[in-house]
């Protein structure tokens, strides 16, 4: 293991920190965390990937290191449970929202306003 990897191994990361890992393809990201999450079995760890055929190596991956305590999730799942109080569940596929609708004074915040009022147009 390189020094890069065993200092994330080694990292403190504290209750309301985040250890955010970037590196290059195949650099061994994904052996680094297994490593920090095996010794610590106690501290519930999220491991996010961009998409399912990724989640599903990957919990293949951490399950047959018995490590239970990680969860792995795409960013889309995840963005799916911190937006759940504006659908409520329900969210089509081919949801659109129309933008140019919301086209008026370029404030971000009456942009957005706008924006969720065409989310919440929406029927399932």
């Amino acid at each position: 293991m390189t020094a890069e990897l065993a200092a994330i191994v080694a990292a403190s990361v504290g209750e309301d920190e985040i250890l955010k890992v970037c590196a290059v393809a195949g650099s061994g990201k994904s052996t680094a965390l297994r490593e920090y999450a095996a010794a610590r079995p106690c501290t519930p760890c999220l491991y996010l990937t961009f998409n399912k055929p990724a989640q599903a190596d990957q919990e293949a991956k951490f399950a047959a290191a018995g490590l239970a305590h990680v969860r792995v999730a795409t960013l889309d799942a995840l963005a799916y449970e911190a937006t759940r109080w504006l659908h409520g569940g329900c969210v089509s596929p081919l949801l659109l929202v129309r933008t140019d609708a919301c086209a008026g004074s370029g404030d971000i915040l009456d942009s957005f306003a706008c924006v969720l009022d065409e989310l919440s147009k929406s029927a399932c």
